[in-house]
């Protein structure tokens, strides 16, 4: 509703959530969407939080001025629409959105600062929150220097200074360890190992072709550029093949020409074709890449996970525990459900986001202490900003105050 709810208080605080996959975060230019609320640069002078309904709970103006809500004007909902994200950068416990930064000072001051060199508002340890104009502040985090663009994104498909064992691409190929996914041509996507079998063969007229057999491995292949990879809202286009997450329960293959191969299902169980449901060309658009990350060998696509557990076993399995196909080195498939080779992909975490580009998630040789994700929450330093339900975002710090809550309806509560 706008409103501002300032601390020292300590409910709405987002210290209780774990670190890990970061459910609601979506990136557009110059914001950063988290819930249902968004925070970015209007324009050059102009900072805003607006949430999804309409209300503007505070503008951060660059002359060191705050204007409260409820408001309607410097919505960044009627000013950006969704895209690729531009104009955001990290660094050391900070975040630079255009030309405005967000930054844990010193593990007990929070920062909003502006490059004309003023701090606009400082939120507390204590939960108490301070408003500029000053510039007193500003040098703790406006000397902090951006990391270094050595690594790309995965929408982008591009390399940087990474670890190579976590995956890599070529010619309509993603590699995960000792196994690539792969479109052989526009009729035949596959799964195969490095030792020369493959597992499974997906065929564009929906049927399944598993092995062991020898045809249609991707190995022969040089790593390079990944021609024909694009991505989308949790899903990966490989060729004419489409993986990804239809909804939280299912996960499917699929083929432009509209046969869906093979359905997985949270509850470990697979749902052979042909079959024209749950067809990813009919339910997910092109559009920026959202909803997958990746580690070590494995890829997360929405709920779901594909890894190499150990060099012989590729994994497809579902967060709430079930493995649901095993591909083995060997070439045999191995369906679910069970639960006994799960934790071999599913312990792993996710590469750190600051070693990402934000919104397509690539890789990087970052320090994890510049921040990380959670339900919806960014963490800097000692600070989170998070969406605590759909009508609450929250600045808190780990301590356990909450210095600062804006509301739906535009109205300010601080602590």
């Amino acid at each position: 509703d706008g409103t501002l709810h300032p601390g020292p208080r300590t409910d709405y605080n987002a210290w209780s959530r774990p670190i890990g996959y970061p459910y609601g975060i979506t990136f557009g230019p110059s914001f950063i969407q988290i819930g249902l609320f968004r925070l970015g640069m209007v324009d050059k002078e102009h900072f805003s939080i607006a949430h999804k309904y309409g209300y503007v709970s505070q503008i951060f103006r660059s002359d060191g001025t705050l204007h409260p809500g409820p408001r309607s004007d410097y919505d960044l909902w009627k000013v950006r629409s969704s895209g690729p994200a531009s104009g955001i950068t990290y660094g050391d416990r900070f975040l630079q959105i255009g030309k405005f930064r967000i930054g844990d000072a010193d593990g007990w001051h929070m920062l909003i600062t502006h490059v004309d060199g003023q701090t606009i508002q400082i939120y507390r340890g204590d939960g108490t929150v301070h408003p500029g104009p000053r510039t007193d502040w500003t040098a703790h985090v406006g000397n902090r220097l951006p990391v270094s663009w050595t690594c790309q994104s995965l929408e982008e498909m591009a390399h940087g200074t990474c670890d190579a064992k976590f995956g890599t691409f070529g010619d309509r190929f993603i590699q995960l360890g000792h196994w690539r996914l792969a479109a052989i041509d526009g009729n035949h996507f596959s799964i195969s190992h490095k030792d020369g079998q493959t597992a499974q063969i997906y065929r564009y007229d929906g049927t399944l072709h598993p092995g062991p057999r020898t045809d249609y491995n991707a190995w022969s292949r040089p790593i390079g550029y990944p021609y024909g990879i694009t991505f989308g809202p949790s899903f990966i286009q490989i060729g004419l093949f489409r993986l990804g997450m239809v909804d939280k329960e299912h996960f499917s293959i699929a083929h432009k020409y509209g046969y869906v191969s093979q359905i997985f299902r949270s509850d470990g169980t697979l749902h052979p074709g042909p079959r024209s449901d749950y067809d990813l060309w009919k339910v997910r658009s092109s559009g920026p890449a959202s909803g997958i990350t990746y580690g070590d060998r494995f890829l997360q696509i929405g709920k779901f996970r594909i890894g190499d557990a150990d060099g012989w076993h590729m994994l497809i399995t579902h967060v709430d525990g079930q493995t649901i196909q095993i591909y083995r080195g060997d070439g045999t498939v191995h369906p679910g459900p069970r639960t006994d080779w799960t934790a071999h992909v599913g312990n792993r975490l996710p590469v750190s986001w600051t070693c990402q580009s934000l919104e397509e998630m690539a890789h990087g040789t970052c320090d994890a202490k510049f921040g990380t994700f959670g339900d919806r929450f960014i963490q800097l330093g000692h600070w989170r900003l998070a969406a605590i339900d759909g009508n609450h975002f929250s600045i808190s710090h780990k301590d356990g105050q909450t210095a600062q809550i804006y509301r739906y309806d535009g109205t300010l509560h601080p602590g």
